[in-house]
């Protein structure tokens, strides 16, 4: 899958802002953790092995 593959995947707000997107990987991250099954299959598709390191800020 490409970058462009996962990309279309989710929606991107019309005018992004480094804000959004750090809230939209805490959401990823808060549903990955809980085991919620469409955010461990997107970290899947985009890592073959994520680790806490892939969800690291700063």
């Amino acid at each position: 899958m490409t970058d462009s593959q996962l990309a279309a995947d989710r929606e991107w707000p019309y005018r992004p802002n480094f804000d959004q997107f750090k809230h939209q990987a805490m959401d990823l991250l808060k549903a990955y953790l809980a085991g919620d099954a469409s955010a461990v299959a997107e970290v899947q598709r985009s890592r073959t092995n994520p680790g806490p390191s892939f969800f690291r800020f700063g």
